[in-house]
């Protein structure tokens, strides 16, 4: 996920850069040498936002993947409460195991909140 976020960072920071090197040099006609224009100036600005937006796509999916994961988890730990749940043989034990049912998807929504478990 580290070398995606820095790809993302370096092809965003490098389109914007030599995008703005090739508008400047077509305005101010600067004089390029041809192989540096074709590969500089034409060729990485088109194929640098490219890079970046795959980035982008590859990060929510690895972050999509493991949401997954994690819901699965947390259906299996469901599962096994509702087992107890139907064991249960007292209003206490049922409780418990009830109150801890509503901690856990507590916990879930806590951490999908906008503040992402921090107090304001």
């Amino acid at each position: 996920m580290a070398l995606l976020q820095r790809a993302f960072k370096f092809s965003s920071i490098g389109a914007v850069i030599l995008g703005a090197i090739a508008v400047f040099q077509n305005f101010l006609h600067w004089p390029v040498p041809v192989s540096i224009d074709v590969v500089l100036l034409k060729f990485l600005p088109t194929i640098l936002p490219a890079t970046a937006a795959w980035c982008l796509s590859m990060m929510a999916l690895f972050e999509y993947k493991r949401r997954a994961g994690l819901y699965l988890q947390l259906v299996e730990r469901l599962k096994k409460k509702r087992t107890e749940l139907a064991s249960a043989k007292c209003r206490v034990t049922a409780s418990n195991i009830i109150c801890s049912c509503e901690r856990l998807l507590l916990t879930e929504l806590w951490e999908w909140s906008d503040t992402g478990g921090k107090r304001r």
